[in-house]
């Protein structure tokens, strides 16, 4: 078992995401996710490398929530987007669409409302593309 008073609380910033999900997608390439999810030894191996590049000592349960949250918010995100009739606002880097349609969407889909005012940044979503496609169904 690790040694809680190593572990670093999961407060995670954006340079961290990203480093998460470089990792993700190395291990992905290197075949350490043989089906829909990581196995013990894959986890393993982010836990190592993560601390190796960002000093942070993540236990798997801290990554793997990591993980749950980001495909969770790739999946409503994709969701939106989908949508016909929406534009893009550059100053919100968000969905551009009414109060009604986002009122609409909130309702219909759990989660949606954070991304009222903030999307999910472009080079982030490639990234999430690249880690949970063909893994989850997002209709």
């Amino acid at each position: 078992m690790d040694n809680p008073e190593i572990i670093d609380k999961a407060a995670w910033n954006k340079e961290m995401l990203h480093v998460f999900c470089d990792l993700c997608i190395k291990a992905i390439d290197m075949g350490m996710r043989p089906n829909t999810h990581f196995d013990k030894a894959s986890w393993k191996y982010l836990q190592t490398s993560f601390k190796e590049i960002t000093d942070h000592a993540f236990i798997k349960a801290q990554l793997k929530n990591k993980w749950d949250g980001c495909k969770k918010d790739w999946r409503i995100w994709t969701k939106l987007i989908s949508e016909t009739g929406v534009g893009w606002s550059a100053e919100l880097e968000t969905i551009s669409a009414s109060d009604e349609w986002w009122k609409i969407k909130i309702q219909e889909i759990r989660g949606a409302k954070k991304f009222r005012q903030a999307g999910i940044e472009p080079s982030l979503r490639l990234k999430f593309d690249r880690m949970f496609t063909n893994i989850v169904a997002t209709g």
